[in-house]
């Protein structure tokens, strides 16, 4: 699935556990709330039903991938 996120902060979350597709290298950070804390992860895996603080250098699109499909549809 196709997310338009803009410059500065975005929230995402997944309801399945996914991965991100960042072509145009739009991210430079990931934050997940771990332990009452924010915590810069180095992953691009999403954990279903979490929340993820995205920092984005400029607009653009990334691909949100289901962890569990093959073709990345």
């Amino acid at each position: 699935k196709t997310i338009e996120l803009k410059q500065g902060w975005n929230l995402l979350g997944v309801s399945q556990d996914s991965s991100i597709q960042d072509t145009d290298n739009i991210i430079d950070d990931i934050y997940m709330y771990i332990n009452k804390e924010y915590e810069l992860i180095d992953s691009i895996l999403m954990m279903a039903h979490e929340g993820y603080m995205v920092y984005c250098n400029q607009n653009g699109y990334i691909e949100i991938l289901s962890a569990n499909s093959s073709s990345g549809t």
